[in-house]
């Protein structure tokens, strides 16, 4: 588990520090999909 490799002892900690990560990774994965959608929708 990732909070075990990180020494968070409990998995609360884990998920405060890296949720604002996760949140970030999907905005830009969603744009990018969007992005790839909007070309393929001008032919």
């Amino acid at each position: 588990m990732v909070s075990e490799r990180l020494s968070h002892s409990i998995v609360a900690t884990t998920m405060d520090i890296y949720s604002n990560v996760l949140l970030d990774i999907q905005d830009q994965a969603a744009l990018a999909i969007d992005k790839k959608l909007s070309r393929a929708d001008s032919f």
